[in-house]
């Protein structure tokens, strides 16, 4: 039987770049900081779970776009180094910018997979 680690390896490659991280929504005042949620699925056959396939939307945000912008090219290279292997499969779906009240959120979405 496989166990499901996607949301643990995610989070905790996010973590190694160094910014502060949740699961879901954060307030904070302290700037930047991450958060991402992560929708996770059996991959099946007839002979039971070979995998999990898992959706997460993973927002960066901070007060200053370049911070913002730095920390968003971290995260996308460490999930590119450590979830980009035999086990894990990584495809980024979509980029978002957006500046509400001065602070900057730029969203990543992502399709992971995690076979046995």
């Amino acid at each position: 039987m496989i166990i499901e680690t996607l949301r643990d390896t995610l989070a905790s490659v996010i973590e190694a770049t160094g910014v502060p991280v949740n699961q879901s929504e954060a307030e904070s005042g302290v700037y930047p900081f991450v958060t991402y949620e992560m929708t996770v699925n059996p991959l099946r056959t007839k002979d039971g779970v070979y995998g999990y396939l898992g959706t997460s939307i993973i927002h960066i945000v901070s007060n200053d776009f370049d911070e913002a912008d730095a920390v968003r090219e971290a995260v996308e290279e460490a999930i590119e180094a450590a979830m980009v292997t035999e086990k894990y499969s990584a495809r980024e779906t979509s980029i978002d910018k957006d500046c509400l009240d001065g602070i900057w959120t730029i969203e990543l979405n992502y399709t992971l997979k995690q076979l046995s």
